[in-house]
């Protein structure tokens, strides 16, 4: 069928569909006499990008996910979830700048959002399913203050840098099709919630391993129930591999805490809480 024919059981305008083709997401036949030639296949996949496009996904994920990968959807959702949160920020620094007519604080408060984005990026990039999301959320969360001086700035470039040169070991496609299966089992909100546990046992270790007992026990027994081929075994080495290198705890970390007062606090409060959370943990 031809263009016309096509949008129109998509639901999408020729335009859209152009665009589609344009970015490689589309690749219809052609007839003899040069005009494009849409299967019913064709059809069906216009529609998903439209849905897709709808959704707020960029061409890179939407690209990514008919490639078949099959976490290109969690890390778009956890993108969108991180992009949301920015927004709220984005709208005070808008209102504030209104008021105030402060250019420098409005200028300020864009290049936090822009390194909070940037970071989150190459996070969910960087690592596997699960692991990604969770690290952008978590990091992201310690990126409010603004970059105030030359020395947080090259602190986030030091940062970004060994992001861009993470390279992890490749997966089998068993821990593959584990990581995407176990990628619907958290959504973003839960993460959140991961975190501000996390937050809340640096503050208080004492008093958070009074209050989870019960369920540190639990998830300890669980975990050591796990066979050792499984493939989360798999991924945790893969994982390790980067989290226990020199550049990561030599640069990547030290440049956050440059970068970040709250995470220096963060940081120190975990140091203080090693004794505590080793004592319950140990065999």
């Amino acid at each position: 069928m031809k263009i016309q024919e096509a949008c129109r059981q998509a639901g999408v305008t020729r335009k859209a569909a152009l665009v589609a083709m344009e970015q490689g997401l589309l690749s219809p036949g052609r007839l003899e006499n040069g005009y494009r030639d849409f299967t019913p296949e064709d059809v069906a996949r216009l529609c998903r990008i439209a849905v897709l496009r709808g959704l707020g996904l960029p061409g890179h994920a939407i690209r990514g996910y008919f490639q078949g990968d099959a976490a290109a959807l969690r890390r778009a959702a956890m993108a969108g979830h991180l992009r949301q949160n920015r927004e709220a920020v984005r709208q005070q620094a808008l209102e504030e700048l209104a008021r105030t007519g402060n250019w420098q604080a409005a200028r300020a408060a864009l290049d936090t959002l822009q390194a909070q984005e940037s970071l989150a990026e190459r996070l969910l990039d960087a690592f596997p399913g699960f692991f990604g999301e969770y690290m952008a959320l978590h990091f992201s969360a310690f990126l409010q203050e603004p970059l105030a001086d030359e020395a947080q700035r090259e602190a986030f470039a030091e940062a970004v840098a060994f992001l861009d040169n993470v390279t992890l070991p490749e997966l089998s496609e068993q821990a593959k099709a584990f990581l995407a299966q176990a990628g619907g089992w958290c959504h973003p909100a839960q993460w959140e919630t991961v975190h501000a546990a996390l937050l809340d046992a640096a503050r208080d270790p004492q008093g958070y391993l009074s209050a989870h007992a019960e369920a540190i026990n639990a998830w300890q027994a669980a975990k050591a129930a796990i066979p050792t081929d499984h493939p989360l075994w798999e991924i945790q080495r893969a994982f390790a591999a980067v989290t226990t290198s020199p550049g990561y705890r030599e640069v990547f970390l030290p440049a956050l805490r440059r970068m970040s007062p709250a995470y220096d606090r963060y940081c120190r409060q975990l140091q203080q809480a090693e004794s505590a959370f080793a004592f319950q943990t140990s065999p």
